[in-house]
């Protein structure tokens, strides 16, 4: 089966969530397909205060990765969002990547690009029908999140995401009691 199947069919399997904790759970169901086409990921850590639901390192990339549940609408328009919640997801996911960067450049001499990404379930998700940049921050629908990143071009190697991994998963404050709450699975994947 190619990439794009495996992820079709994971993503028809998915059930929409209705809240914060379920659209995490949801994204981390997504990221499971990933592992098996060379993507890792860690769950729920914390730089320098700033809590993340996922740092994914693949062929495709580094990125923190915050997910969000909305019912109301998070409309783009000129390529800004229209309201204060999603300006404030766009602010934390970028917030995160930086900070991300930032330690596994100064505490490991990691160097390597990490992009703030954004997954938005329920009806008040941006309609879009593939992911786009705003504000440094790569947006998407969480049906589209593991099909997107599958087949994103390759510009990693598989040494650099599993030092990247073994970085964050250094940062030991987020296996806290949200983790324990959201997940209810393990906390380490890939």
């Amino acid at each position: 089966m190619d990439r794009r199947a495996a992820c079709r069919t994971h993503i028809s399997d998915t059930t929409p969530p209705f809240d914060s904790d379920s659209a995490d759970r949801s994204t981390a169901r997504e990221l499971e397909v990933l592992a098996t086409l060379g993507w890792q990921r860690v769950d729920h850590i914390a730089v320098e205060n700033c809590h993340i639901d996922h740092v994914l390192a693949g062929p495709g990339g580094v990125f923190v990765v915050d997910s969000k549940w909305t019912d109301e609408p998070w409309q783009l328009s000129d390529g800004l969002f229209d309201n204060t919640r999603a300006r404030r997801a766009l602010a934390h996911a970028r917030e995160g990547a930086a900070r991300l960067g930032a330690h596994i450049r100064a505490d490991h001499g990691i160097r390597c690009e990490v992009t703030g990404l954004l997954v938005v379930w329920a009806p008040g998700r941006p309609t879009i029908d593939s992911p786009v940049e705003t504000e440094g921050v790569l947006v998407m629908p969480g049906h589209l999140l593991a099909e997107a990143l599958a087949t994103r071009p390759a510009t990693i190697d598989a040494g650099l995401a599993t030092k990247v991994i073994q970085a964050a998963r250094q940062l030991d404050c987020g296996r806290d009691e949200h983790a324990a709450r959201s997940l209810r699975e393990p906390v380490l994947v890939g």
